[in-house]
């Protein structure tokens, strides 16, 4: 009987220490506040940079409201998170984050397992881009991540920096595409594999002919494409690849 209550004890000690491992934030850039604690929708938090600091180094999972999150609503980019495991919105077309004249949306510190970002808009101003490929709007550690329903817009560069160990894109939108797509330029040696299949490709130079160069430069490791759709600007042609494989 007391080694039964030693072994619940230790159980439940141990659970609840898992428990405090991970938080779950809510955010409304319309009609939260920072100076809720950001618990529920209905004392959300007014901006994703509060989130970030209220979960320090728990890891969040962060879920948005409609509305546009800039600088205008109160954030501060890049936003930063020690350890982001979700960050989600409502619809891929109503929930915005837009970084402005800033080159940079999000950057975190740790690696995390099983991430997932779904249903957002990613954008910032395409007038005030740098001119060099580097400018990631994400710097992302996330092994088997899962990227869902998002929209790049106005990417000009890469989405994603840092190791995307067994990352998955599903039906996401990549506009304003210049060359590259993803790069592992981290020195861990650690391997770049990807899976990228039904999105859309939307890039700035040149006819999407299909003897073209695709906008992909992984740096080493696998590149798995299927079902996804390359257009260009102006009216060039576009096609449909069903199903390829890279290994660099």
């Amino acid at each position: 009987m007391r080694a039964t209550a030693c072994f619940a004890l230790a159980v439940g000690t141990a659970l609840l220490a898992l428990g405090a491992l991970a938080i779950d934030l809510y955010v409304d850039p319309v009609n939260g506040d920072d100076s809720n604690d950001g618990l529920s929708w209905n004392t959300a938090l007014r901006t994703i940079t509060e989130a970030g600091q209220l979960a320090g180094e728990e890891r969040a999972s962060v879920h948005l409201a409609e509305g546009t999150f800039s600088e205008e609503s109160g954030e501060v980019f890049p936003i930063h998170f020690v350890r982001l495991g979700l960050l989600s919105g409502r619809s891929s077309g109503e929930t915005i984050i837009d970084a402005g004249a800033s080159s940079r949306i999000m950057e975190c510190d740790s690696e995390c397992h099983e991430g997932t970002m779904s249903s957002l808009t990613l954008t910032r101003d395409a007038e005030s881009l740098p001119e060099e490929i580097n400018a990631p709007l994400m710097d992302l550690c996330w092994w088997d991540g899962h990227f869902d329903r998002l929209q790049f817009a106005h990417l000009g560069g890469i989405p994603i920096f840092g190791n995307l160990c067994n990352a998955a894109f599903n039906e996401c939108r990549f506009s304003g595409q210049r060359d590259s797509l993803f790069r592992n330029e981290r020195e861990d040696g650690r391997p770049l594999v990807v899976d990228v299949s039904d999105c859309v490709f939307q890039y700035c130079h040149g006819p999407a002919d299909e003897g073209s160069e695709f906008p992909f430069i992984p740096y080493s490791g696998q590149l798995r494409i299927a079902d996804c759709r390359f257009t260009s600007e102006g009216g060039h042609p576009a096609y449909t690849l069903r199903w390829t494989w890279m290994a660099i």
